[in-house]
Parts: structure tokens; sequence; C-alpha cells
């Protein structure tokens, strides 16, 4: 288990603790968890340019920030900004940057995750599949 593994299973269980989230199913929060941490580490290495979240992650996220303890546990803080500040030109080679690093990162997109990333989807509507995506490095 790598440390931002664990860091997304102890975040999950405070959460389940905090009933802040609707009923949420352990194993689906598990994964937004952890999928909202990778965001975190990605929008650090991109000097908090950008974080595409989706609805559900934008959730945890809000969650995590009201909890007392719990931002301790999120990677070193970043300085955020929403995307839509950028040049609407420069969305796609944000998002197609964004996507790179997460390749280069984690491996692969998994299918059941590129619903919580808008980058990933912003692709798939112009006919790239981001799960056939690999890092070229």
């Amino acid at each position: 288990m790598t440390g931002l593994d664990e860091r997304a299973r102890r975040l999950t269980e405070e959460l389940m603790a905090s009933h802040l989230l609707p009923e949420p199913n352990a194993a689906d929060l598990r994964l937004q968890v952890r999928e909202l941490l990778r965001g975190l580490v990605i929008a650090t290495d991109m000097s908090g340019r950008l974080l595409p979240l989706s609805v559900e992650l934008s959730d945890v996220w809000l969650a995590v920030l009201v909890t007392p303890g719990l931002p301790e546990h999120l990677p070193d803080p970043v300085e955020l900004v929403d995307v839509r500040v950028g040049a609407p030109g420069g969305l796609t080679d944000l998002f197609v940057e964004w996507v790179d690093r997460y390749l280069t990162t984690f491996g692969p997109l998994e299918p059941d995750v590129v619903r919580y990333w808008p980058a990933a989807r912003f692709l798939a509507a112009r006919g790239v599949d981001p799960t056939a995506l690999v890092s070229p490095r």
C-alpha cells in the first residue's frame, strides 16, 4: 500500500464516520477519496494551475475541508485555481497536460474513474478513449 493509498484509507474512514456525505458506499467513497488525492498531487505538480473535479469529488473535497483534522491527511497544500479563469483556447492543452501527468504518475486511467475527471471526459467527448492512453515516457 502506498502512502497515498494509506491516506485515502484513513480519510475514507473519517468521512464515513463524519456523516457529512449522504449515505456513501464505502467502496465508492474510497475510490473518490483516492482520486481526489491523486488530483491534488497533480495540482501540486502543475503549480496549482488546474484541478478539474467532478461533482462527486467536489463534494468529498468540501467534506474534507470542513471536517476538523482531515486536511492534515492531504498532500502538501496547493493554491487551486478555478479552471474557468483559463483562456478558452488553452483548455485543451491544459486537459491534455493534466491527463499526461495522471498517466505518468499513476498509470492508465481505469474505466471506473474517468467519470470523476472532466479532463478525461473532455478528451472522450472528442473521440479519444482516455482508458487507452499510456504515458509517452
